[in-house]
């Protein structure tokens, strides 16, 4: 038997839109987004188990914001809820499951959510989510 040596190239690209070209009139009238809150923290005593953050993000814009990928930085954080768009003067929920059984007593860990946005003032929102274990 002979081993085939094989080669792969791996790609790993984040993409994020160039608002460099925008003219103040394009501005003025583009999506932004705020958070009420851009961060949770739980104080919970061990063991620990699973909770469920909420995020609360406005349009305070002039056209849809436009919600192109919810990602976590763990696969313990899992998106229940986000809308695809959201209305200029809306206000839209983010909902997610934070699952914490794995973390041990006297710990303390960091979550993070990268919310991608077509706002040329916010097109990446992040959202932190911080667990203290007792």
């Amino acid at each position: 038997d002979t081993l085939e040596q094989r080669k792969y190239i791996y790609y790993n690209v984040k993409l994020k839109e160039d608002f460099s070209r925008m003219s103040e009139v394009q501005r003025e009238n583009a999506p932004r987004a705020e958070l009420e809150d851009g961060s949770v923290e739980y104080r919970l005593d061990f063991p620990a188990g699973e909770e469920y953050p909420t995020f609360l993000m406005k349009n305070s814009g002039k056209a849809d914001l436009h919600i192109f990928r919810v990602q976590p930085d763990s696969e313990r954080i899992k998106v229940l809820q986000a809308p695809e768009s959201i209305s200029p003067g809306s206000v839209s929920e983010f909902r997610f499951s934070a699952d914490f059984s794995a973390l041990g007593k006297d710990s303390e860990t960091l979550y993070l959510v990268s919310i991608y946005t077509d706002s040329p003032f916010e097109s990446v929102v992040h959202l932190y989510i911080n667990a203290i274990i007792l």
